[in-house]
C-alpha cells in the first residue's frame, strides 16, 4: 500500500470539523497528546509555519469530504494540484510518527503474532508458499483487541453490551492498518524468499565444489558452508521444508567433524594472527612515543 495510506485512515478518522478520535483519551496518550495539524487549534511552530498549517488543513479538510471509494486516489495524486503541498506535508507528519512515536506496527506484529496469524504461520495454514490475501486470512476477530489497545472505550458505539459494536470511523482506521502491515509483510516475504533462493545456489554450488573428486576443502569454505547453512535454516523452517532442512542437517554433522578435525591447525593460525596483531599495536605505541618526544 502506498505510504500515503497511513495518512489517509489518520485524517478521515475525524469528520470535517470533528475531532474525534484526538480527544479520546487512549488515543491522546498514544499520541502524546498531540494537535494534529490539521486542527484550527493548532500553531506555527519548528515544524509548520502558519501557511503550511494552512495548506494541510485545505488538504485533509478536502479528503475527509471526498467519498470513501475516492480517498485513496485522491491522496496519491502525483499530479500537481492547489493541495500538493498539504498532501505532502501531512502525509509526512503522520510517517514520522507512524512507526517510531506512536508504534503502530510494532502492535500490530505484536497482536497477530500472538494470535497465531504472522506471514508465515497464515502461509503454513494455507499450505502455500505465498502469503494469501488479508481477506482469505480473516483477520476481523482481532479487530477489537487492536481497538481497545490504540482507543480505548470510546471506540465502541455502546461499551456496555457484550457485543461491542466498533464505530465506523474506527472499524475503518483497523482495516486499512491492517491491510498496510499485511502489504509489509508481503515485502518481507518476498525479500527473503528471494534471499534464501540466492543462498540455496551458493549452498549448492559451494558443496559441489568441497566434495568433487580430489577435492581438498579449506577451512575457511566449510566456514563459509556453515554461515550459509545456517542463514537457510530459518527461512526453511518457515516455509515447512523438513526434507532440505534434515539434508542441511546431515551435511553440517559432516563439515562440523571436519572442522573439529583441523582444529589445532586452525588455532595456530589464528594464535598466528593474533601475534602479527599484537606486534602491530606494539609497532605503533613505540612510533606514538618517538612522536611524542620529537615535539
Amino acid at each position: 500500500m502506498h505510504t500515503n495510506s497511513h495518512a489517509t485512515i489518520v485524517a478521515v478518522m475525524a469528520r470535517p470539523g470533528d475531532m474525534e478520535p484526538w480527544n479520546w483519551a487512549a488515543w491522546a496518550e498514544r499520541t502524546n497528546h498531540v494537535i494534529p495539524p490539521f486542527s484550527t487549534d493548532a500553531q506555527p511552530d519548528d515544524t509548520f509555519s502558519q501557511r503550511q498549517l494552512d495548506e494541510i488543513r485545505a488538504y485533509v479538510l478536502a479528503l475527509q469530504k471526498k467519498r470513501p471509494r475516492d480517498r485513496f486516489s485522491f491522496a496519491m495524486n502525483g499530479q500537481r494540484d492547489k493541495y500538493q503541498a498539504g498532501r505532502a506535508a501531512w502525509s509526512q507528519w503522520v510517517e514520522e510518527r507512524w512507526t517510531k512515536q506512536w508504534r503502530f506496527d510494532a502492535l500490530l506484529d505484536r497482536v497477530l503474532k500472538n494470535n497465531g496469524a504472522t506471514a508465515y504461520e497464515v502461509m503454513r495454514a494455507h499450505r502455500t508458499d505465498e502469503l494469501p490475501d488479508i481477506e482469505d486470512a480473516d483477520l476481523d476477530d482481532l479487530h477489537k483487541e487492536i481497538v481497545s489497545e490504540i482507543f480505548g472505550i470510546d471506540a465502541f458505539i455502546n461499551p456496555y453490551t457484550a457485543r461491542l459494536p466498533i464505530k465506523k470511523n474506527v472499524k475503518e482506521f483497523v482495516q486499512g492498518a491492517l491491510r498496510s502491515t499485511w502489504d509489509r509483510y508481503r515485502r518481507t516475504v518476498s525479500w527473503q524468499r528471494k534471499q534464501m533462493k540466492a543462498n540455496m545456489a551458493k549452498e549448492t554450488k559451494l558443496w559441489a565444489k568441497m566434495t568433487e573428486d580430489d577435492a581438498k576443502p579449506t577451512a575457511a569454505q566449510m566456514r563459509t558452508w556453515v554461515r550459509l547453512s545456517n542463514s537457510l535454516m530459518v527461512p526453511l523452517k518457515n516455509y515447512s521444508d523438513e526434507e532440505s532442512v534434515s539434508q542441511l542437517e546431515k551435511k553440517k554433522e559432516m563439515i562440523t567433524a571436519m572442522l573439529a578435525a583441523i582444529g589445532p591447525e586452525q588455532d595456530a593460525v589464528r594464535s598466528g594472527k593474533a601475534r602479527t596483531k599484537k606486534r602491530r599495536t606494539r609497532r605503533y605505541r613505540r612510533l606514538e612515543m618517538e612522536r611524542m618526544m620529537r615535539m
